[in-house]
């Protein structure tokens, strides 16, 4: 996984992430990316979808954990999406103390997940992101404000640092060199670093554009790192899930595509 995706749209949420497939040249192995670590889990019995990233330093099984606990006893039907976020987060902390004992902070894993979907018979949207950080770390509404002013707009994790320059405007490390040198917080300069953001219309997007914005920064991710000297024998495909109030589908855009050179 390079990048990992959730989009939330009128329609609503995208969740798009990469896999990488390996080489010939390059075994999976020797890739410098947290492979077979980000994967797309859909609900088979309620509209939730759930994108995770480094799970996969978990263990092996820790997808289909993670399935068994939305969908089993733990997840039974009536609980909210809230519920699952917060139970979720707690099963993967307790993994994490016994897979990371001894690790210092620093050099754990980045571990964490998009939770998305529909409660309740109104269909009311909700999306939560969570991230392993230290003893105690509860996951946090992706978008918040009144219920009744909904906010759309795509948030992403991994390689981060091409996609917040070009839809957003800024490096993130201006924020870190104004707030040090300067001494302007944090919270006045994110407002006015954000009029520069890439004039997007996401209250007005369809799913079909959703698709292809999310399918956009996964390409354009992947050919920067190349770039960057990044192997340009990769071999890759986007693994990408829509979610409705109606349920879930799968969705298959550039399926056995190569990175880089496309060859």
């Amino acid at each position: 996984m390079t990048l990992a995706v959730l989009g939330k749209v009128a329609e609503g949420f995208i969740l798009a992430t990469d896999r990488i497939l390996g080489s010939a040249e390059k075994p999976l192995a020797e890739f410098p990316s947290e492979s077979a670590a980000g994967s797309i889990f859909l609900s088979p019995s309620r509209p939730l979808g759930l994108l995770t990233w480094g799970a996969g330093s978990l263990g092996r099984d820790i997808s289909s954990e993670m399935a068994s606990w939305i969908e089993g006893r733990r997840g039974r039907e009536g609980q909210t999406t809230q519920q699952v976020a917060y139970g979720l987060s707690r099963s993967l902390v307790q993994k994490g103390r016994h897979r990371f004992a001894g690790l210092l902070p620093h050099l754990q894993p980045r571990v964490g997940f998009f939770l998305a979907g529909f409660d309740g018979d109104q269909g009311i949207p909700c999306d939560w992101v969570w991230e392993m950080k230290g003893g105690s770390s509860p996951p946090r509404p992706v978008r918040t404000g009144q219920p009744a002013e909904p906010q759309y707009g795509f948030n992403w994790r991994g390689e981060e640092l091409w996609m917040t320059r070009l839809i957003l405007g800024y490096d993130p490390l201006l924020l870190d060199l104004l707030e040090g040198e300067i001494a302007i917080s944090r919270e006045r300069l994110i407002p006015i670093f954000r009029k520069v953001e890439l004039p997007l219309s996401y209250s007005g997007m369809s799913m079909e554009q959703a698709i292809e914005l999310a399918s956009w920064m996964i390409r354009t991710t992947l050919n920067l790192l190349h770039l960057r000297s990044y192997p340009r024998k990769w071999g890759w495909e986007i693994e990408m899930a829509t979610i409705t109030p109606e349920g879930t589908r799968w969705v298959s855009p550039g399926r056995g595509e190569k990175g880089g050179d496309g060859k």
